[in-house]
C-alpha cells in the first residue's frame, strides 16, 4: 500500500515538473524575439446588449494594426530588428466570458483565479497553437458600463483579459488597454502608484529628462497617462502619445539592463 503512494507521488512530481519544464519552454520562447511572436485576440460580449454584439460581429483586423505598428516602432528603438515584431490575429467569438478574481482575493484566492483562467482559456483555444499570447478582449456598451473593471493579465499563463468598449470613438483607447496588458504577459510592471495612478518619476514618464519636466507629451505605456501637472495625469490621446521605457524594455527582453 506505502509503494503504490510512493508511485502517485511520483507521478505528481514528473506531471509537476514536466508542466514547469513546459511553462519556462514557453516563456523563454515569446521572450526570445528571433521570430514574430503571435498574438490573438478574442472577442468576447461582457454584456447582453445588442450593440456590443452587433460591434463584435463588425469587427476588422485592421483595428488593431496601430497595436503592431506601436510595437514595431518600439522594437527598431532599441534595436530589435525582427519584421514584423509581433503578428496579431482576430480569433473566433469566445461566447462565455472569463472567470474573474475577487477582488479582495487571498493569496489562495489568485491562485484558484489562476487555474480557472488557465483551464478556461484551454477549453475556449485548446487548438493555440503555442508559443504565443492569448488576449480576450471583453467588449461592453459604453451606454450602458461607462466605467470599465480594471483589466489583468497573467505572466505565467500567457494570457490577458482587457475589458473595453463596444465603439469605434474609443477604438484608440481600447489599443492603449490591450497593449499594456500583452506587455503584463512578457512581465512588464506597472509603473504608476497603485493609490493615486499617477506616473511614478522616472521610470512612469514618457520623458524623464524632459525640459520643462512638465506637462509631459507622451505616456510610458505601462504608466498608461501622461502627467501634465504636479497631481494630475491623462491618458493619451492613441498609441501615437505613448512609449516603451528602459525599464519596460529590460522587462520583456528587448534590453539587458
Amino acid at each position: 500500500m506505502r509503494t503504490f503512494k510512493y508511485i502517485r507521488i511520483l507521478i505528481l512530481l514528473i506531471v509537476l515538473g514536466g508542466a514547469y519544464l513546459y511553462v519556462k519552454h514557453q516563456h523563454e520562447a515569446v521572450r526570445a524575439w528571433d521570430a514574430p511572436l503571435q498574438i490573438t485576440l478574442y472577442p468576447v460580449a461582457g454584456d447582453n446588449d445588442p450593440a456590443t454584439q452587433d460591434y463584435i460581429s463588425h469587427l476588422d483586423p485592421a483595428t488593431f494594426q496601430p497595436i503592431a505598428d506601436f510595437l514595431q516602432a518600439q522594437a527598431t528603438r532599441y534595436n530589435i530588428l525582427i519584421d514584423p515584431v509581433v503578428q496579431i490575429n482576430l480569433g473566433p467569438q469566445i461566447s462565455e466570458a472569463p472567470p474573474m478574481p475577487d477582488a479582495d482575493a487571498s493569496m489562495f484566492g489568485a491562485i484558484l483565479w489562476s487555474l480557472e483562467l488557465r483551464y478556461w482559456a484551454f477549453r475556449h483555444s485548446p487548438d493555440f497553437s503555442a508559443p504565443g499570447i492569448r488576449i480576450y478582449l471583453v467588449y461592453y456598451a459604453p451606454q450602458q458600463t461607462p466605467i470599465l473593471d480594471s483589466s489583468l493579465a497573467s505572466a505565467k499563463d500567457l494570457i490577458a483579459v482587457a475589458n473595453v468598449f463596444a465603439s469605434d470613438a474609443q477604438a484608440a483607447e481600447n489599443n492603449i488597454v490591450i497593449t499594456h496588458e500583452f506587455l503584463h504577459t512578457l512581465g512588464a510592471t506597472d509603473k504608476y502608484d497603485l493609490s493615486t495612478l499617477l506616473p511614478l518619476y522616472p521610470q512612469g514618464y514618457g520623458d524623464p529628462n524632459q525640459q520643462p519636466l512638465l506637462p509631459q507629451t507622451s505616456a510610458e505605456i505601462m504608466a498608461g497617462r501622461m502627467t501634465i501637472e504636479d497631481g494630475k495625469a491623462v491618458m493619451p490621446a492613441s498609441l501615437d502619445q505613448c512609449v516603451i521605457g528602459p525599464q519596460t524594455a529590460q522587462e520583456i527582453n528587448w534590453t539587458s539592463g
